[in-house]
């Protein structure tokens, strides 16, 4: 089924499926635990988690990365309205409509 259909017929429930899904803020910390993996950089004699260094050296590429990131994980997540939902977090929504419409007999 179709997030944009699962959602309708969420609203109509009154159920906020911001509720099930994952925050931006979520999918940054796992996007930095993604750069993390790759190991701290050198700069000069110091170093650094890779995650910060370019989100306080360079910003724009830095969410650049992450929108590329994103694309790469849409095989697992899908986003809408602003939260992003995997399979789990998808069934968990489903399961409380179906348990919404059951209490509605």
């Amino acid at each position: 089924m179709e997030i944009e259909k699962i959602a309708k017929i969420a609203a109509i429930l009154g159920i906020d499926i911001s509720d099930f899904g994952y925050s931006e803020d979520y999918m940054l910390e796992r996007y930095d635990e993604s750069l993390s993996e790759l190991g701290e950089v050198q700069i000069g004699s110091l170093s650094y988690d890779p995650a910060n260094a370019l989100k306080e050296v360079d910003p724009t590429a830095y969410r650049c990365g992450f929108v590329d990131w994103l694309d790469s994980e849409r095989d697992i997540y899908v986003e809408f309205d602003g939260a992003y939902f995997d399979d789990e977090r998808l069934e968990e929504l489903i399961e409380e409509i179906k348990d919404r419409i059951d209490g509605l007999s």
